[in-house]
This record gives structure tokens, sequence and C-alpha cells, in this order.
């Protein structure tokens, strides 16, 4: 079950959710909450933020097994550029901190695509870069990848 409701005005976009979820393997409900700003820098560019918070509770199966909480914070800054109708660049950068019972980590990612269409083909290039810091360990990861589509 989720239900939520969002909210934009003039660049500034306010969304509220909530999730109620129960599978076979595990049951969860979570709060979150999404701030946004949009505005247009240019005529062929945009600047936008995101701050997004999540509060997720996993119950417990008894006194052998107790629930957790587990809390996210997010942030991330986007840039689009599109000169023409048919090209698009963004760039975004963000940061994720994640806490709770054992599951605290820091992720730090960058990412850039370039999307390209020309006439029904779709051509999508794009690098990501993630640093996921836990306790005891860092993870870095570099990501490149060429995705074309053919829209029929």
């Amino acid at each position: 079950f989720q239900a939520g409701a969002d909210f934009s005005y003039r660049g500034l976009r306010v969304q509220g959710n909530y999730t109620d979820r129960h599978s076979s393997l595990f049951d969860y409900y979570a709060y979150s909450l999404l701030e946004g700003y949009s505005k247009a820098v240019s005529t062929h560019s945009t600047v936008s933020v995101d701050l997004s918070q999540r509060w997720t509770f996993y119950p417990g199966t008894g006194t052998n097994s107790p629930g957790y909480k587990v809390t996210y914070y997010d942030f991330i800054l986007r840039y689009d550029w599109h000169p023409v109708t048919t090209v698009n660049w963004s760039l975004e950068g963000g940061y994720e901190q994640q806490r709770g019972n054992g599951f605290d980590k820091d992720l730090f990612v960058v990412r850039s695509y370039l999307n390209w269409l020309i006439g029904k083909l779709e051509l999508h290039v794009g690098y990501q870069f993630q640093d996921q810091q836990y306790v005891a360990e860092t993870r870095d990861r570099h990501f490149v990848f060429l995705r074309a589509r053919r829209n029929l």
C-alpha cells in the first residue's frame, strides 16, 4: 500500500508519501519527504536541487528478532543543458547518508549523461562515479555506458 501527495509551484516541488509493504521475505513501513527546486539559468539550461528524507521501520518477528529503523538523507544537485531539441547533457552530483542499527553508510555519486535523438534513434552515453563508505570499508565504482534505442 502506498499513498502520498505532491505539490509544485514555480519550480518548487514538495512530495510526501507513506508505504506499507508486506511480503514473504520481510515487512516494512516507511515515511518519505522530498523537497526540490528547479530554476532556468539561461534559455538552454536549468539547475535544480533535491533534498529527500526517508524513515523506514522493519518490525521484529518476536523477542529473538527485534525490529529496527533505518533513516536516509539525500542531497542531489543537477545541471541540464539542451542547446538544441535533439541534444541534452546532464551533470549531477549527490550525497546520501544512511543510518540505522549497523547499516551506517555514506554514498557520494557523480553522474554525467549525453542524450542525442537522431530521427527515431536515441543514443545515451554516460559515466557514473560512486563512492560508498561503510564503517570498516570503502568501495569505489566507475561505470561507463552506451545505450541505443530505436523508437518505432
